[in-house]
């Protein structure tokens, strides 16, 4: 169409019209209507007020056989298409997805440990911070992870279930320093799980003075005798680094593993399926004596001690350690 002068003409709103601008005037100008003035026009001139843009002049629509807006309840149909369109879509991409990228297998199944929370209250990392204080053990619960083992931390019911409760769910239950009453039935949970399997490591040191930690482990004939603290080098069967110790509780029954001049402070026994582990030197593994943070770059001396605890639980969680009565 050749230019067309536009002189005091209406423009068209068209709203959710589904018809389209024939004509679309690009250098109209708008004004309010002067009521002021017989004929109601504003003067011609260019004011700030003024409105300008691409007012529509003409517009057309199809009607009938023409534009589906036209349809009563058009747009349920639209959006139930739409929403067809897309589910199909997104099935269709799941499937391909996964017929070119299988899950993984696993290799192996996922380890747990247990850290207790029923009968021992020592400091645990809250948001992962670390204090590095005598009586937190953060550090040793993160550097679990590091074996490919997850740590886990559970409780007692107040209530004595009639399953197994979660305390007693992982492959590995850690009880440090334990001081707590046991609660009702906790005792002998404790026994069924090692008969059927489980593993217990009882994390305990002269320094844990509230200790109730022959309660849980004398019914497996094993005791801890704390009276005796001479410090020296560890010696182990295995061989593990010799690392300082400090103080220690003498552990008396099972099958020794390690010892602090000549005295066991680390012994292992047997029970059904399982066993029990029980250390004696405990304190070498809180935060204060693990580099005091996890962002430490270890030095020598402190990769020792990471060693020894990396062991022990290797040890555990595979059956290795000496046990009385082991199969």
């Amino acid at each position: 169409m050749p230019p067309l002068d536009f002189a005091i003409s209406w423009s068209i709103d068209p709203g959710t019209s589904s018809g389209r601008a024939v004509i679309r005037g690009t250098g109209l100008k708008n004004k309010w209507a002067d009521y002021h003035a017989d004929n109601y026009y504003p003067q011609p001139e260019d004011v700030a007020e003024m409105r300008y843009g691409a007012f529509v002049q003409l517009w057309s629509m199809r009607f009938g056989q023409g534009a589906a807006w036209g349809w009563p309840g058009a747009w349920l149909l639209l959006l139930s298409a739409g929403l067809l369109g897309w589910t199909s879509a997104a099935l269709g991409v799941h499937e391909l997805h996964r017929q070119a990228m299988h899950p993984p297998q696993a290799e192996r199944p996922l380890q747990h440990v247990v850290m207790d929370r029923a009968v021992c209250d020592c400091k645990l990392p809250t948001n992962g911070f670390i204090a590095g204080k005598n009586d937190e053990f953060g550090i040793f619960e993160r550097w679990i992870l590091r074996l490919g083992y997850f740590p886990v931390r559970r409780t007692w019911p107040e209530t004595v279930p009639t399953d197994v409760p979660d305390a007693f769910s992982g492959d590995l239950l850690v009880l440090v320093y334990p001081n707590k009453p046991l609660p009702a039935g906790y005792g002998e949970q404790l026994e069924k799980y090692v008969r059927e399997g489980g593993k217990v490591l009882v994390v305990d040191s002269p320094e844990n003075q509230d200790s109730t930690a022959n309660e849980l482990i004398e019914p497996f004939g094993v005791s801890l005798d704390p009276s005796s603290r001479k410090s020296g080098a560890l010696k182990t069967r295995a061989k593990w680094p010799a690392v300082p110790i400090t103080t220690a509780a003498t552990v008396n029954g099972g099958e020794p593993f390690a010892w602090l001049d000549e005295r066991p402070v680390g012994a292992s026994v047997a029970c059904g399926e399982g066993s029990v582990t029980v250390l004696g030197f405990s304190s070498r593994f809180s935060d204060a004596n693990m580099g005091v943070t996890g962002d430490l770059v270890p030095k020598d001396d402190m990769r020792a001690v990471y060693q020894v605890q990396f062991s022990l639980l290797r040890a555990i969680m595979e059956r290795t350690l000496p046990e009385v009565g082991k199969k």
